[in-house]
């Protein structure tokens, strides 16, 4: 498996841009560049964009101010989490059934589910805008937890940034939004890029509720046998290989069962429950960042699902929807919805 020093060294450096338009359509071609596609709605005439950009690694940070009052529409972000930090005014938001009315003292933390509307962005107001990719958010979780994510992962919409886990998580975004006004600084090194992105997210994971907080919490959850962190490590790096429970246990180096009865005993599973979960969440992923050319049949036999009829039942029963439902959501698909 790839170790995370050396995946650091081979991440591209740091993209910046500049940005700025009165036009509506290059608006919304720029936040689909960087973002996500979404429906931008003028309140008033004298519409504008001002925008400065940095993508790096997971993350893509932006510092957006409209010059009119807008509406926006996302829709469901799918393949993103995303926190909004008004650096003055007030933006109304919403995703799902949450609302918040984001200010300097509150920010706004929208899930990859859930329709994500800002219906009011006042004008002049100045946001921080940081899109994290769902995968690498839910695995640093999963990380944590020490087995995957049985459901999904759900942030409460309101920050608290006066919080002490606010001032926090703050103090972290300032070392990547310094780039945004001084290129060349911390994550301008493809090291320290990582470390700043782990502080990021574990200020995220452990001060902002969410699904998961109260097993984050759980004394001893990390703490696992060699046998059954190699064989997690083997899944996680080819969860689309053909492994049998034998193949694993010879991985980590153990009997077939002691390293059934580890997984059990410290993961509450067997290690193919535990492989098939894996490919789930990966398929779940592939479905929901799908290009028009997706299918389900394509999805399910990427990740080792031979039979599309028990992938469907599998899916569903872990993430309550049928794969076809999560193919249509996705903003560019058009899915085989014969499952």
């Amino acid at each position: 498996m790839e170790s995370r020093v050396a995946k650091a060294l081979v991440e591209p450096p740091p993209c910046t841009e500049r940005f700025q338009t009165s036009d509506v359509d290059q608006a919304q071609e720029a936040m689909l560049r960087n973002y996500y596609p979404l429906l931008l709605e003028p309140l008033e005439h004298a519409f504008s964009l001002d925008m400065q950009v940095v993508s790096a690694g997971a993350f893509t940070l932006g510092r957006l101010r409209y010059g009119a009052d807008v509406r926006k529409d996302c829709g469901e972000l799918g393949n993103a989490f995303h926190i909004n930090v008004p650096l003055d005014g007030e933006v109304l938001s919403s995703c799902g059934h949450q609302q918040v009315a984001a200010t300097p003292s509150m920010a706004a933390v929208f899930n990859p589910r859930g329709r994500t509307v800002l219906d009011v962005w006042r004008s002049g107001t100045t946001q921080l805008c940081l899109k994290i990719e769902r995968k690498r958010l839910e695995d640093e979780v999963a990380r944590f937890i020490g087995q995957p994510l049985k459901r999904p992962l759900q942030f409460v919409l309101p920050m608290d940034l006066a919080s002490a886990h606010g001032q926090r998580w703050l103090h972290a975004l300032r070392l990547l939004s310094d780039e945004l006004d001084h290129p060349g600084g911390p994550i301008s090194h493809p090291l320290l890029a990582t470390e700043v992105e782990r502080l990021i997210i574990g200020a995220l994971i452990w001060g902002q509720p969410h699904s998961y907080s109260e097993q984050m919490r759980q004394p001893g959850e990390i703490l696992r046998p060699r046998h059954v962190h190699l064989a997690m490590q083997a899944v996680d790096a080819h969860p689309e290989a053909a492994w049998t429970a034998g193949a694993l246990a010879e991985v980590a180096g153990v009997g077939l069962r002691s390293l059934e009865d580890g997984f059990r005993r410290h993961l509450g599973m067997t290690p193919l429950q535990y492989l098939r979960a894996v490919r789930l969440d990966r398929a779940d992923e592939d479905l929901c960042g799908a290009t028009p050319e997706t299918t389900v049949t394509d999805v399910a036999f990427r990740w080792g699902f031979s039979h599309l009829g028990r992938f469907t039942e599998a899916y569903r029963q872990r993430f309550g929807r049928r794969p076809s439902e999560t193919l249509r959501r996705s903003p560019s698909a058009r899915g085989d919805s014969r499952s």
